[in-house]
C-alpha cells in the first residue's frame, strides 16, 4: 500500500522509481510540483486547480520533504526530476516512440534510443572530438534533441553545415577512403576519428548554421551531414531529450 500525503490540498503518493511504472501505465495526470511553485502557489490559482485535479503528485521538493521529515515525523522519497524523465523515456513504449519518427512499414523493426543528456561543459576541452566538423555515418540517419532550456552561443548549439549530406561522387570516394581508416584502427574505441574532419574546419565554420533554440524547441537533424557540437563557456550548461537511431540502409532487404 502506498503511502499517500494531502498538502494543501494535493494527493501526493510516495513510491519508489519501479513503483511508478505500473501507475503510469494506468494514465492520468502526473505531476511533480516544485518548491518555488508551491511556496506561491496561493498566488496561481489555475496551477494549484492542476495540481488538486492529478492523478498522480510526486515530491520534487527536497526543502518539502525534509520539513515533513523534521516537523511531522513523516519520511518521504524525493524524485529526481532527471532521474525521473530517465525512468519515463526507458519505460515508454517502442511502437509510441517510433511512431513519433517513422512512418513506412518497417518502423517495428527500429531501433530509437531516447534518454536525457545532461552537459556540463569543462575549462580545457580541446581534446573533445565532437567540437571537430565530423558525419556520424556513411548513410542518412538521424539525431533529435527536445531542449529543455534555451541554447545560445555560450553553450555548445549545433553547429550545422547546410545540404552537406547531399550525395556526390567525391563524398563516395572520401567515406569508402574514411571506412578504410576506420578499418585499420587497432582499437575500435577509436572510432570517433571516423569521419571526422578538421582539415576545412575554418571553411566549414563560415557556412555552418548555428542552432541557438529557445526552450521547449524540438531539433531534427541529418548527422549524415557534417556536425559539431559548438564552443561553450566553461561550466555553461546544455539539458536536453535526446533520441537517436543508426539503422543499415540495407536492412530493407532481410527484414
Amino acid at each position: 500500500m502506498h503511502q499517500r500525503i494531502k498538502i494543501f490540498n494535493i494527493n501526493f503518493i510516495d513510491v519508489n522509481y519501479k513503483t511508478i511504472k505500473s501507475l503510469l501505465d494506468k494514465g492520468g495526470l502526473l505531476v511533480l510540483p516544485s518548491g518555488p511553485g508551491l511556496a506561491t502557489i496561493n498566488d496561481h490559482t489555475k496551477y494549484h486547480k492542476s495540481l488538486k485535479n492529478s492523478d498522480i503528485a510526486l515530491f520534487d521538493s527536497g526543502y518539502l520533504c525534509l520539513l515533513l521529515r523534521i516537523l511531522k515525523g513523516i519520511k518521504v522519497r524525493k524524485f529526481s526530476g532527471f532521474k525521473f524523465l530517465d525512468e519515463f523515456l526507458l519505460n515508454l513504449s517502442k511502437e509510441k516512440i517510433n511512431k513519433l519518427f517513422c512512418q513506412y512499414e518497417l518502423r517495428n523493426n527500429v531501433n530509437i534510443v531516447s534518454k536525457v543528456e545532461g552537459l556540463k561543459f569543462k575549462e580545457n576541452s580541446e581534446n573533445d572530438l565532437s567540437k571537430s566538423y565530423h558525419y556520424d555515418t556513411y548513410f542518412n540517419t538521424f539525431k533529435a534533441w527536445y531542449f529543455l532550456q534555451d541554447v545560445s552561443l555560450d553553450n555548445g548549439p549545433l553547429n550545422f553545415v547546410d545540404f552537406s549530406h547531399k550525395f556526390s561522387f567525391r563524398r563516395a570516394i572520401e567515406e569508402w577512403l574514411s571506412s578504410i581508416r576506420y578499418s585499420s584502427l587497432k582499437d575500435k574505441k577509436d572510432w570517433k576519428t571516423y569521419g571526422s574532419s578538421a582539415k576545412n574546419f575554418s571553411y566549414y565554420e563560415k557556412y555552418s548554421t548555428k542552432l541557438t533554440v529557445k526552450k521547449n524547441t524540438f531539433l531534427f537533424a541529418n548527422t549524415h551531414a557534417l556536425h559539431r557540437r559548438g564552443d561553450s563557456k566553461p561550466n555553461m550548461e546544455r539539458n536536453t531529450i535526446h533520441f537517436y537511431t543508426r539503422e543499415s540502409p540495407f536492412k530493407i532487404f532481410f527484414n
